[in-house]
């Protein structure tokens, strides 16, 4: 039936009414059939909950879209007459963790969120992420529009992943853990062949090798500590490694270090090649810079300016001959110090006012942003 001309004395009177109130009505059941389609083929449900009662303390389901029925099989007319087949899948802890985020969104009449795991009638565990919106009407009953999503693949694969990490890092650990365990076997071998050897400079050489070992030893020690075994905090390291290179040392005795370092990290493979090429430079200054002198003082200050790295080490000794540099020395530890330099694609220089200031920047690596 239709009504082409409403100002037509037919569709004036109560028969145009009537109508006019079954088309409206037809369009209703036909959007109404169409949002039920469209809610029901959606990957998550979709509910509608009305509060009644004093206090809104009367909640019921009001709709139950096809989605939900699945997440959780029960069918809506079970939920719908009875809410508790919905409401008991849901851990006694979870009920009441959600109705606290429902109290809470419903003092500030706003949106929650929560991730609940429950139990589906065949035994099967399943983890839903819910959210609820809560409108109220003038009557004072609230409406509670609520989505409901199956996140119980993406829960697994997060529980998966964190698995995969707790082993990576278990293997991590185990791995530094060995390499400092045999980086301090080197080292007492060296140093016990060293003792063994009558020749002074057979005996500098083999000295020299462990003092470098140290170096590598003090670093895998620290990120082992640390957990994190792909960055360090500089200041850390230096703070650890000073001591330790006048330690083994004849000469050291009477000699104190200073360390100004900001608190800022490298990758472990940048400070791997920093600690050797101090350690070179440190070791210069205890063989050459204090002939004749019981004490003295080797400092050692770096700075992060910008995307590069500041590093000095200077003693108060009696200062580097100026025929001595990285270009033209014959000396193993001033040309390893110039290679490990070009590894950090850095500069390094020399001043020689006042004792001997060793100048090293280098560029931040892209690894320790």
């Amino acid at each position: 039936i239709t009504c082409r001309d409403w100002s037509s004395d037919v569709c004036s009177s109560d028969l145009g009414l009537i109508l006019r109130q079954k088309l409206t009505e037809a369009a209703v059941r036909d959007s109404e059939g169409r949002l039920r389609a469209l809610s029901d083929n959606l990957p998550g449900g979709i509910v509608y909950q009305v509060d009644f009662g004093p206090e809104n303390r009367d909640r019921r389901f009001t709709y139950i879209s096809g989605g939900v029925e699945r997440l959780h099989g029960v069918s809506a007319e079970a939920v719908l007459s009875d809410p508790g087949s919905l409401y008991g899948q849901f851990p006694e802890e979870e009920r009441h963790r959600i109705e606290d985020l429902e109290e809470e969104a419903l003092r500030g009449m706003s949106r929650f969120y929560a991730e609940a795991r429950f139990r589906k009638p065949d035994g099967t565990e399943r983890w839903g992420l819910l959210s609820s919106m809560p409108r109220r009407l003038p009557n004072g009953h609230v409406i509670w529009d609520g989505i409901e999503i199956d996140i119980t693949e993406l829960k697994k694969a997060v529980e998966e992943s964190a698995r995969l990490l707790r082993d990576k890092e278990l293997v991590l650990k185990e791995v530094h853990h060995r390499i400092k365990n045999n980086l301090a076997a080197v080292e007492s071998m060296l140093r016990l062949q060293a003792d063994l050897r009558t020749n002074p400079e057979s005996r500098a050489v083999l000295e020299d090798a462990a003092g470098r070992v140290i170096s590598m030893e003090i670093l895998y020690d620290r990120l082992y500590r640390a957990g994190d075994f792909g960055r360090l905090s500089v200041s850390e390291y230096l703070e650890s490694l000073l001591p330790e290179i006048l330690r083994c040392h004849a000469r050291s005795e009477g000699i104190r270090t200073e360390l100004d370092a900001e608190d800022f990290e490298l990758d472990s493979r940048t400070l791997s090649t920093l600690g050797i090429l101090l350690y070179e430079l440190a070791n210069n200054a205890l063989k050459h810079a204090f002939e004749g002198r019981k004490e003295g003082t080797i400092s050692v200050s770096v700075e992060r300016v910008g995307d590069r790295v500041r590093v000095v080490l200077a003693d108060d000794g009696i200062g580097l001959p100026a025929s001595v540099s990285f270009e033209n020395s014959t000396g193993f530890g001033m040309r390893l110090a110039a290679l490990l330099t070009d590894q950090l694609r850095g500069r390094i220089r020399v001043e020689r006012d006042r004792g001997t200031r060793y100048i090293l920047e280098f560029p931040v690596p892209a690894g320790s942003e």
